[in-house]
Formats: C-alpha cells, sequence, structure tokens
C-alpha cells in the first residue's frame, strides 16, 4: 500500500507532448482467510470424541480471527474459546496469526451414527469469511484393552515361561460401542524360542 507515481509523453508521429505525471495510490485490501482441514474426511467411535484440525492462512499479519464449527448433527454451533477435551464443553481452539497461519483444533462428540459433514467458517476483524467442510462418518465401534499380568517374564533356570494376557471390552462412558467378536494378538519371539497358545 502506498503512494507510486510514473510519467509518460504523447507522440503524434511529429510532436512530443511535455511530460505528465500519473499519482496511484495503492489503498490495502484485507485478505480473507483460507481455511485449510489436516484431513479430507474423518472417521470417529459413536460417543467418543472426534478431533478436527486445520490451519487458517491470512496474509494480513496480525489480523483477529474467530472460528465457528458446525458439527452438521444438529447441536449448537461453537464458536472458538477455551479448548476442553472429553469435558461438558466440547469448544474450539484458534491460535493467535503467526507468520499469516493460525491453527484450529477442536472436539466433538457424536450421539448418532451416520455421515455428516462438518463446516468451519472463520472471519476476520474485517468481516471477510473463509470457509471448509470436512465429512465425518460415526459408528459404533469396539473398545478392546489388552493386559499383561504382572509376573516376571524372565524367569531362572526354567526351560518354559508362561504369562497370561487379559482382554477386556471397554465401553464409552456414555454406554455406546459394540462388543468385540474376536481379537487378533501377535507376539514377537527372538533367538531359538517359540511360541504356543494355551487354549
Amino acid at each position: 500500500s502506498g503512494t507510486d507515481e510514473f510519467q509518460f509523453t504523447v507522440n503524434d508521429g511529429k510532436f512530443t507532448s511535455d511530460p505528465a505525471t500519473f499519482t496511484v495510490e495503492v489503498v490495502p485490501v484485507s485478505d480473507k482467510p483460507v481455511v485449510v482441514p489436516e484431513s479430507s474426511s474423518l472417521d470417529a467411535g459413536l460417543g467418543h470424541p472426534v478431533t478436527l484440525k486445520a490451519a487458517v492462512l491470512d496474509a494480513d499479519e496480525g489480523d483477529t480471527l474467530t472460528a465457528v464449527v458446525d458439527w452438521g448433527d444438529g447441536s449448537p454451533k461453537e464458536s472458538s474459546g477455551n479448548l476442553s477435551q472429553g469435558g461438558g464443553s466440547q469448544e474450539v481452539s484458534l491460535t493467535a496469526l503467526v507468520g499469516g497461519r493460525a491453527d484450529l483444533v477442536a472436539y466433538h462428540t457424536y450421539r448418532t451414527a451416520g455421515t455428516f459433514t462438518i463446516v468451519v467458517e472463520v472471519t476476520d476483524a474485517a468481516g471477510n469469511k473463509g470457509t471448509a467442510q470436512v465429512p465425518v462418518t460415526v459408528a459404533a465401534m469396539a473398545d478392546v484393552v489388552l493386559q499383561r499380568d504382572a509376573k516376571p517374564l524372565t524367569p531362572i533356570n526354567q526351560k518354559q515361561v508362561s504369562y497370561a494376557l487379559t482382554v477386556h471390552n471397554k465401553r464409552s462412558p456414555h454406554g455406546d460401542g459394540v462388543t468385540a467378536n474376536s481379537v487378533l494378538v501377535s507376539e514377537i519371539i527372538t533367538g531359538s524360542a517359540s511360541f504356543a497358545s494355551a487354549s
């Protein structure tokens, strides 16, 4: 932005005019923010928080940005504020604009399975808006925890070593999720040792 000028003359093939000065004033224009999601699509477990991440690009250094996320499931839209994962309010976090970039992170828990479209809208101080859409597929998922007992696995003067692996189906606090039908456990055995399952 600022003022610039240039001179020009006109020639009719016989005579040349005196130089004339043309002044140009360049007025700064506010660039609208551009929202770039980290993932083009998301998968989420029913009743479990899903994470949305996006970069917000704006050439106007120091511009003030606000963000609003519509999760597409009929829940109230959430605006940028304090970030709370797994808590009662799951708001949107938007960092300050530094070097032409701000980072957006948000969490949300879906209560209904299906496919939804997340809409992110970022507004700058001049009212310019940038938007992006991210489809998310929500399904009931099995939550399995594999637990090994506390017995030592290096006994002295024994040809065999045994230990127990316990599988728990962990359901979300909201009672969602499905029961796992089978679990595949892979063990890495080195040297000349061999592995045998007890059942």
